[in-house]
């Protein structure tokens, strides 16, 4: 939750340090449970962007339709990352290896 809480705050670097430890630790005894909860919160999350979207079309606001899509978007390929996640070290990067922006 640490993580995933400083990696929305933009301060994931902070936690660097104790990834790498866990990583060469190979230690994916809570990766299930880690799992589980993001996703959770990401669902979360995501509901309440599609709520957002849903006002911005209703309002006819499409710039900030166009803008919580793409959050939406986001939000979805960074839940099937996690999803095909092997390591105990969860990977908060996009595909270009830079860190997401939700």
């Amino acid at each position: 939750m640490d993580q995933l809480v400083a990696y929305f705050d933009g301060d994931l670097d902070g936690l660097v340090a104790e990834s790498k430890r866990r990583e060469q630790e190979d230690d994916t005894s809570g990766l299930s449970f880690y799992r589980l909860h993001v996703t959770r919160q990401l669902s979360e999350w995501g509901s309440d962007v599609a709520g957002d979207a849903r006002n911005a079309v209703a309002a006819g606001d499409r710039d900030n339709a166009l803008k919580a899509i793409d959050r939406l978007d986001l939000a979805v390929r960074q839940l099937s990352r996690i999803a095909k996640q092997e390591s105990g070290v969860p990977d908060y990067s996009k595909e270009d290896g830079n860190p997401a922006e939700l």
